[in-house]
């Protein structure tokens, strides 16, 4: 059953054991199986409770749709004198192929699944299965805003925006944000419908000096066999306006794999995925590099070995090429990991070294194969000599 996360209370230190007085609570839904998302307390494993559910008969949530979306946690303020905030789980909307449902964001209350804020509109068209992508800008425990993207190629931004103070103002009272669309994908004109360039997974963001850059990369999870799609990666500046940002105003760097981006001029970058080729997990930006994997399909069976699962890594302001990673794919900006779908890249950090992790259908590529021969494989990562540890934990009798 999926998608699901674990929440631990005060976990902003958190160590891997449960303090005294903290919680540990997880979230599910059930994809494909139905539009329910619940909350157990596993706090004690050997002996969970049932905190709450939620389906579409539950007051205030007759928009959900299948439960896709993994669970994301925040604390957000409801009004402009609270000052202790209110834990809450973001969910998409959920998937549905005909729009009918899902064309939302809920904000729930994390202890007693009551809703603390719909976001609907008359514009919101398009569901919502991805997982949202909350930010704090000021790092003091409370959301400031939330990315989201729909499966009609658009990315949404919901938070509360001053022009005039731009990139540095943040209220985190939830009940002044807006839905705003800071991202609007072209429709692919070699398919018969607008919306085939589809945000079925969380952007990643970083933080810059005047601006946020955020990183998104369309495909079609439901239909990941489709070899006739034309799915990209995308660099989006955000600058806290409210304007909404098209592909005409990014700069192409598809085959400028050494270019330069001046973000006085252009809106961010994006590269060109071959015919058929398409991200099937969320990326992740460590150390100056944005790390995606991609699946290109073979045959129309996704559980075969019939395609091709490959790591992109890129320079994350410029989307050029990392000498240093020795990829001989895509000019110097990809490299194979093997057949079948590939899993997100899971950064590890150990005393060692850094790897990032990527499990796959099978660890070999073999054209029209239906061998079983999963594992994982691991890629070595552009990293600093100088990492220091903030914190420790010392257990003494």
């Amino acid at each position: 059953m999926e998608p699901r996360k674990v929440w631990i209370s005060e976990n902003t230190k958190y160590n891997g054991y449960l303090d005294s007085g903290e919680q540990a609570i997880l979230v599910c839904g059930e994809r494909k199986g139905g539009t329910r998302f619940f909350a157990l307390d596993i706090t004690s494993p050997d002996s969970p409770t049932l905190l709450w559910w939620i389906d579409q008969n539950t007051a205030g949530f007759s928009e959900l749709g299948e439960s896709w979306s993994e669970p994301s946690f925040g604390k957000v303020k409801t009004s402009a004198s609270d000052t202790d905030g209110t834990d809450v789980v973001f969910l998409g909307g959920g998937y549905s192929a005909d729009n009918t449902k899902g064309r939302a964001l809920f904000v729930v209350n994390l202890k007693t699944g009551a809703l603390v804020k719909a976001f609907t509109s008359s514009s919101m068209t398009f569901s919502f299965p991805s997982a949202a992508f909350p930010v704090d800008i000021q790092n003091n425990g409370f959301t400031d805003k939330v990315y989201i993207g729909d499966i009609g190629g658009q990315m949404w931004r919901f938070a509360s925006v001053d022009s005039a103070q731009g990139i540095k103002y943040a209220d985190e009272n939830i009940n002044t944000w807006t839905a705003h669309v800071l991202f609007s994908a072209p429709q692919d004109t070699t398919k018969a419908t607008a919306a085939d360039r589809k945000f079925f997974y969380p952007p990643t963001v970083t933080l810059e000096k005047n601006f946020d850059l955020v990183f998104m990369t369309t495909g079609d999870r439901e239909n990941p066999c489709d070899s006739e799609t034309s799915d990209k990666i995308y660099a989006v500046k955000d600058d806290h306006d409210d304007t909404t940002v098209y592909e005409s105003n990014l700069t192409n760097v598809t085959s400028s794999t050494n270019a330069t981006i001046d973000y006085g001029t252009s809106d961010g970058w994006y590269i060109n995925l071959s015919t058929g080729e398409k991200p099937l997990s969320n990326g992740t930006v460590f150390y100056g590099v944005y790390y995606v994997t991609t699946f290109t399909p073979i045959t129309d069976d996704p559980c075969a070995i019939g395609g091709i699962g490959k790591l992109w890594g890129v320079g994350y302001k410029n989307g050029n090429v990392i000498s240093e990673l020795n990829f001989s794919g895509d000019s110097g900006r990809s490299t194979s990991l093997g057949g079948g779908i590939p899993s997100k890249p899971v950064l590890v950090l150990t005393e060692e070294g850094a790897k990032l992790l990527i499990s796959v259908g099978s660890t070999e590529e073999t054209e029209g194969s239906t061998s079983t021969g999963a594992g994982v494989v691991a890629a070595d990562p552009l990293i600093s000599k100088n990492f220091f540890e903030l914190w420790w934990r010392q257990l003494t009798n």
